[in-house]
């Protein structure tokens, strides 16, 4: 019987990824908050922002693996804070791409800030090679579950 076996729940390493991911968004709810961003929407404007505009609905939702319908709902909600826009691509009139408005590029901005205060805060007292260790242990994590 191999040691993963016979470990309590409680004591292994998807426990703990578990905690983490609460911790890590509990802490940017907090900080997304004053900028009236939930989330899950900063990833979304991101996304839009690093594509240069224009990506769809669909593919925003393969980019994020998240069903369709919650980007639909998250998109919504954007479109009526004003952060976001969509107009009919011009070769195929059925669908919509998506573009910040310049509402969504001061928040991208605001996000940026969010972001290097999170990553700033998580990383505390990590050495440059931990850092570096610490992101390539977790894309093959990330790979080993098919991401």
């Amino acid at each position: 019987m191999s040691l993963v076996a016979t470990q309590e729940v409680t004591d292994t390493i998807g426990y703990l990824i578990v905690q983490l991911c609460k911790l890590y968004r509990n802490a940017t709810a907090e900080k997304l908050a004053p900028l009236g961003l939930h989330p899950g929407q900063e990833m979304m404007l991101c996304e839009i922002s690093q594509s240069g505009g224009g990506l769809t609905q669909g593919e925003l939702a393969e980019m994020l693996a998240v069903q369709p319908a919650t980007v639909s709902k998250m998109l919504s909600r954007m479109d009526a804070a004003g952060l976001i826009s969509g107009c009919r691509d011009v070769n195929d009139g059925r669908i919509t791409r998506l573009h910040l408005t310049e509402a969504g590029v001061r928040a991208h901005d605001e996000i940026e800030v969010v972001w290097g205060d999170l990553e700033r805060q998580t990383l505390a007292n990590f050495t440059i090679e931990e850092r570096v260790l610490l992101r390539r242990l977790l894309m093959q994590v990330i790979a080993n579950l098919g991401g």
